[in-house]
């Protein structure tokens, strides 16, 4: 399973970062990634704290976000953290006055930590930005496309985008592409979380550029971009730390969405 990594923190912190970082600092790929991040720090004049632990070792995660939550920073992100073991912490932080990031492999933190970690305190930012592309007839045929078609964390975030809607069908990436045979009579709003799903969709709709389809992408792929609508995204798709989150208009035009801190 691809892993989905850190995101920046380009211009929305003031003064210091805390990066947490899950891997081996001898490994290429991270001396890279972190040289991105070092350098979107110092175009932006934020202090950067870069912190290694062995990948998968919660107690070094729990201290390691310990030492940032008491340094009252401008934001931390952690990468892979082990949500079970740390969802105490996790969830402090995430209640403070900074923005906590988390980044993961899969979708297993959309469902335990209820969606709220994984884009910090700025989930209604989430919500308003997917809100902006759909209208309510949008929501009367809906398609969500996650790993754990028994995730509702997932049906619940869309329901809260507009109350009282309940018409989300929940397929696993595999029963995407049957899902969307059978359900293309009437316009479908297509809603899909993570890389696989995404590569599914891209495959279908390639097939049926003819079928009305809206498809919201969230944490896709840039190989993958949506072919009928946007792609939100709380990951970079290209080195440079720019933004949190990206929306990928067609024909490849491009609109850098910064989320901003929440209010002390």
């Amino acid at each position: 399973m691809r892993l989905f990594f850190l995101v920046s923190f380009s211009f929305i912190f003031a003064k210091d970062a805390w990066f947490i970082i899950s891997g081996n600092k001898e490994n290429p790929f991270w001396q890279n990634y972190v040289h991105g991040i070092e350098s979107a720090c110092k175009n932006h004049h934020i202090t950067c704290h870069i912190d290694y632990t062995p990948n998968g070792n919660f107690i070094e995660q729990a201290k390691a976000l310990q030492k940032a939550m008491r340094s009252t920073p401008s934001g931390i992100s952690i990468n892979v953290p082990e949500s079970r073991q740390l969802s105490t912490l996790l969830r402090q932080a995430n209640s403070s006055s900074y923005p906590l990031i988390i980044s993961a492999s899969g979708l297993g933190f959309y469902r335990d930590l209820k969606l709220k970690c994984f884009v910090g305190p700025n989930l209604n930012e989430l919500r308003a930005l997917i809100t902006e592309q759909l209208s309510p007839e949008d929501f009367n045929n809906i398609i969500i496309s996650t790993f754990a078609s028994t995730d509702y964390d997932h049906n619940a975030f869309v329901q809260s985008l507009i109350p009282g809607h309940s018409h989300s069908k929940i397929v696993q990436p595999k029963d995407l592409s049957s899902a969307l045979l059978h359900n293309n009579e009437k316009p479908v709003t297509l809603i899909t979380f993570g890389a696989r799903s995404a590569k599914t969709a891209f495959k279908v709709l390639k097939e049926h550029q003819s079928w009305e389809i809206k498809w919201i992408q969230i944490d896709g792929d840039k190989e993958h971009e949506a072919l009928t609508a946007r792609q939100i995204s709380t990951q970079p798709f290209r080195q440079g730390y720019e933004s949190l989150m990206a929306i990928i208009h067609p024909k490849n035009e491009r609109q850098e969405i910064l989320i901003k801190p929440k209010p002390t």
